[in-house]
């Protein structure tokens, strides 16, 4: 009598497949959440190259500033990454998360880049709130209006363990 062998996908990697799935559906859902409120927030319609970068790209939190770099929203991910709410960041510039060990030359080439309305990436040493510190890796996309004038300035946010 032949026996024939059959092949079962087991139900373990049945879940991690679905798992996968699932995470990568979330994180669509939230970063399409977070390019509403950005379009809410700052009365603007960012990019399809922003919205796809959004999309696409990995981070934590997204930090919208007005053109004098004082925070107008952050995502819900901001808290989670730094232990600061919505409410204490706004109003502030981004420049309360850092510290002593924030590398001047860094701060300095951000400063040139807003200066000159360049998208630009960079990391530098931030402070959590309860002051761990850590590495932010962060790509920072001027937003312009229909006139083509910069607003505000959208800044994708990656935490990075410090090393």
């Amino acid at each position: 009598m032949k026996t024939t062998r059959r092949n079962y996908c087991s139900p373990l990697l049945s879940f991690d497949i679905y798992l996968d799935h699932f995470h990568k559906t979330i994180k669509q859902m939230k970063s399409k959440m977070d390019i509403s409120e950005i379009n809410r927030s700052v009365n603007t319609v960012i990019s399809k190259s922003l919205e796809n970068r959004i999309l696409n790209d990995q981070y934590d939190a997204i930090v919208i500033t007005d053109k004098q770099q004082k925070i107008v929203w952050v995502s819900e991910g901001f808290y989670d990454m730094t232990g600061y709410s919505s409410s204490y960041a706004v109003g502030k510039q981004p420049t309360f998360l850092q510290g002593k060990d924030t590398q001047t030359s860094t701060k300095e080439r951000i400063r040139v880049n807003l200066d000159n309305n360049n998208n630009f990436s960079a990391s530098l040493i931030n402070y959590k709130k309860n002051g761990e510190e850590y590495i932010c890796q962060l790509k920072l996309f001027p937003l312009k209006d229909p006139d083509n004038n910069i607003t505000h300035y959208l800044a994708l946010e990656r935490r990075l363990e410090a090393a």
